[in-house]
């Protein structure tokens, strides 16, 4: 319902919030030739269930398989939305073995789904385990709320109390704790969501945000300026710009290479140099 509120129901086709979360048949377009669910090959890189190990120094850990609502180009559709899925304590347990054995894990993710969605008591427990790893050095904990459901930071005390105890427990061991959201649209920011990035400024955790560049939502330099800023007043660090994964059903908001070349020639200079998110292209 807060998502529908903010979109310009007078001129839906053209709304950038509809686009991302409500598609048409009459915007869609052919498939690419390399799309895939699994994109990025997530599955293959994954040595255990919950567990992605990709990046050489970085761990994903999947803590559940639902979201507050469902993005048109989330590269986790194959997952996603279907029966509530999350590790029992055997499969964690395995989890926190292997990152344990494997020293050169210094960051860890914890996503999936949303982990707005998850339990308090499985935040703690798993947030703490993870930082008494020695080479443990930086936790992720990545959800969307801020842009699509910030009653959650302001109202759920119990969720975020878990999340602040999380973060005071790394401090207290010089290791970093943050928040990765995931604001797309300047429309997508209003009086909601600056108050729960007040409250998160206020407790001292960091807040870093991965943008989708998307035809028709941000593929404008005004558009992709104007969210920099407003993130930057919200005191979240513009972090990523992601060209859309090669997922299937969203040709009609994919963007080139060239695009993102362009839009990071555009945006220097337009604010300080780190308000200005990095453009990346995962390739399959």
């Amino acid at each position: 319902p807060y998502i529908f509120l903010l979109i310009d129901w007078s001129e839906p086709y053209s709304d950038p919030l509809r686009k991302q979360y409500l598609p048409v048949a009459s915007q869609m377009k052919p498939e690419h030739l390399f799309a895939s669910f699994d994109s990025l090959y997530e599955e293959v890189d994954s040595p255990l269930s919950h567990l992605t190990h990709r990046y050489y120094d970085r761990a994903l850990i999947l803590l559940l398989n639902t979201c507050p609502h469902f993005c048109c180009y989330c590269n986790r559709s194959r997952k996603v939305g279907k029966s509530p899925q999350k590790p029992n304590d055997q499969e964690l347990s395995k989890i926190l073995h292997y990152i344990q054995d494997h020293s050169e894990i210094e960051d860890v993710v914890l996503s999936g789904g949303d982990i707005a969605l998850s339990q308090p008591d499985l935040i703690q427990f798993i947030g703490k385990a993870l930082l008494n790893i020695k080479h443990v050095r930086r936790v992720r904990l990545a959800t969307k709320s801020l842009a699509v459901f910030p009653m959650k930071i302001l109202s759920d005390d119990e969720w975020f109390d878990a999340i602040s105890e999380i973060h005071k427990y790394g401090k207290e061991r010089d290791k970093q704790v943050c928040i990765h959201t995931h604001f797309s649209s300047p429309n997508e920011i209003s009086d909601w969501s600056l108050k729960a990035s007040q409250k998160l400024f206020s407790e001292g955790i960091p807040v870093r945000n991965q943008a989708v560049f998307q035809h028709g939502v941000n593929h404008e330099i005004q558009t992709q300026t104007l969210l920099v800023k407003k993130l930057s007043y919200m005191n979240i660090q513009p972090y990523y710009l992601f060209l859309p994964d090669m997922v299937p059903g969203i040709e009609n908001l994919r963007v080139s290479l060239q695009d993102g070349i362009e839009m990071e020639k555009a945006l220097r200079g337009s604010t300080a140099g780190f308000n200005i998110p990095t453009i990346a292209c995962d390739l399959p």
